[in-house]
């Protein structure tokens, strides 16, 4: 690796302030007089970092995420994971130029680290175009082989801890082949990383539920458990455990199993305890945690939703020997999304589905030819299974109810634009907001409702107020009364850049509240075929001015024709997206060859 960073690379660190946007690297120069508490041990900080990470990804993010994160680099500044995870938060507020300049900064410490590096660069090609960044990649880095020609997808050398285990796995599996049931299931556990209100979450529990109706009329089928890392109700994570509960399903917390089962000596993976401590942080912990539970329990179907939840939960269910495994996933590959890459991800699928009875499905067709074209499987091995969605009912919180009344006596009424998103930076809540400054430019009755919470909720409310949105918009923020503030839209836009099968755009035409979207993943396979829709025509960059066209064709309707696009594209979601389906499919599924 050369010496120094090429001149066209550091311009964007030049400025005399520049350090003074970076708050890692302050920190780091202040060092422990930032950090009054006790410095936790390395392995702790960095298994705690990580779950900062993880817990921002999926939501829960904060100003104490981030002041945690750097508190814990600051505690061992030789530690790059630390520091890597510091950046990747800071990241998450939306900052990007004191973003860039944090990595800037970060590749002076560590001149030599590839994953630093990626990060650095991935940041320039939004600034200078793919093609200029690979070029400041590679004058960097000239030994870059042809499998790196993918800006920033440069494969890290295999675990070879990971290769042990999984092979070991195999081999017991292969010497003793479960058996695979094709009727009666006695017992299937579900597996996930929460029960937060998110996508994914919602997914998962409409299968239990489905399952359990099934299993209460009599199909044959054993108890039906749910399997999740954390239930903290402090975090929301216990968002749809009520239904579960309501419902008779066994819901549990796997971090809270015995380790080892109580035994290293006599748990399956006991004799490679040394191999699993070299693992990543949630790979060990499943393990630990999930092998032995998991052969205690001995289900016929362990399906594992997400690819965080297949990355802790899938060793497990292979060391366990169980006999059906299905692999859950909800959006792109990571392929196709550079901030959720592991370097064990696709070592681990591949070897998971070698196996017999190991099954990948993804929710859309997009993705799921897409995970084939990243593991290099044949056309076809990965099964399409869209979501099951219900149709939302209308009741409202009080808090709910007050604030759309408030917002009501304040704006009049209008053509209401919703949004329901997390706000964050793949949903891309500034250019759901540019649509409807644009929009407030031609129709000045026009209103604003954006529904959710993220790390871009302050980055969004100061937009709003630079463009003049404010005394329009309602931002409620988390809220369990979706189809309450559905049926106050005459219009639900997303500006996704990455998707699996968006269950909001099926919500809102079951609602009968037409959509506009960008072509992310598999959005398009959750629209209607009705001009009151529309796909734009890029993903990439959000062409606003088709979004504003489209809102303004729909807010000159008469009103017979609004009826008549409601009941035309419900219908269609009805048809396409029914719970009963999807558990059909299920079901099938599980008990296939």
């Amino acid at each position: 690796m050369s010496d120094s960073f090429p001149r066209n690379a550091q311009r964007l660190a030049d400025a005399p302030d520049a350090r003074r946007f970076d708050r890692l690297t302050l920190a780091l120069a202040q060092g422990r007089n930032t950090t009054p508490e006790e410095p936790v041990a390395a392995k702790e900080a960095v298994a705690e970092s990580d779950m900062l990470f993880d817990e921002a990804m999926r939501g829960d993010f904060g100003p104490w995420t981030v002041s945690r994160s750097i508190d814990l680099a600051v505690q061992w500044p030789h530690f790059e994971q630390l520091q890597v995870n510091a950046g990747r938060l800071l990241a998450l507020g939306g900052d990007e130029r004191a973003s860039k300049i944090c990595w800037r900064n970060m590749m002076t410490r560590f001149p030599a680290s590839d994953t630093v590096l990626r990060h650095y660069v991935a940041l320039l090609a939004e600034e200078i175009g793919e093609e200029r960044a690979e070029a400041v990649l590679r004058a960097y880095r000239p030994q870059a082989g042809d499998d790196e020609r993918e800006l920033g997808a440069s494969a890290p050398d295999p675990l070879p801890e990971l290769d042990l285990l999984l092979e070991r796995a195999l081999a017991w599996r292969r010497d003793h082949p479960p058996r695979v049931a094709r009727t009666a299931l006695a017992r299937i556990v579900l597996i996930g990383g929460t029960l937060g209100g998110g996508g994914a979450e919602r997914q998962l529990v409409n299968t239990a539920l489905g399952l359990q109706a099934r299993r209460e009329s009599g199909w044959p089928i054993g108890p039906v458990t749910v399997l999740c890392r954390k239930l903290d109700s402090r975090r929301g994570h216990d968002f749809f455990l009520p239904k579960l509960e309501a419902a008779g399903i066994h819901v549990a917390d796997y971090l809270r199993a015995e380790a080892w089962g109580g035994s290293v000596a006599d748990a399956r993976l006991g004799p490679f305890a040394k191999e699993i401590e070299a693992l990543p942080p949630r790979m060990r912990e499943g393990a630990i945690r999930l092998t032995e539970y998991l052969r205690h329990e001995a289900p016929d179907v362990v399906q594992i939703w997400q690819d965080g939840s297949i990355l802790a939960a899938g060793l497990a269910a292979l060391a366990a020997n169980v006999p059906r495994i299905v692999l859950n996933v909800r959006t792109m590959p990571p392929s196709a999304r550079k901030d959720r890459r592991r370097a064990e991800q696709k070592q681990l699928y591949r070897a998971l589905l070698s196996a017999d009875g190991v099954t990948l499905t993804a929710n859309s067709h997009g993705a799921a030819r897409a995970y084939e074209d990243w593991l290099d499987l044949e056309s076809g091995s990965v099964a399409a299974m869209p979501n099951g969605v219900e149709t939302l009912d209308q009741d409202a919180g009080i808090r709910d109810r007050e604030l759309w009344e408030a917002f009501t006596r304040k704006t009049g009424h209008g053509f209401t634009l919703g949004g329901i998103m997390r706000l964050d930076a793949n949903k891309r809540p500034l250019e759901w907001l540019e649509i409807a400054a644009r929009l407030a430019a031609q129709r000045k009755d026009a209103r604003y409702i954006l529904i959710g919470a993220g790390p871009l909720r302050s980055a969004a409310m100061d937009y709003a107020r630079r463009r003049g949105l404010a005394d329009r918009l309602l931002l409620p923020g988390r809220t369990p009364h979706i189809g309450y503030w559905l049926s106050h839209f005459d219009a639900l836009a997303l500006t996704s850049r990455h998707e699996g099968l968006p269950n909001v755009l099926i919500e809102a035409q079951l609602a009968g509240v037409p959509v506009i979207t960008t072509p992310a993943g598999g959005a398009a396979e959750a629209v209607a075929p009705n001009p009151a829709n529309l796909v734009l025509s890029d993903a990439g960059k959000v062409p606003h001015g088709e979004a504003v066209a489209q809102c303004l064709a729909l807010a000159n309707r008469e009103p017979r024709a609004i009826r008549d696009d409601a009941d035309d594209i419900s219908g269609w979601a009805r048809d396409n997206f029914a719970i009963e389906t999807m558990i059909d499919r299920t079901l099938a599924l599980f008990t296939s060859g």
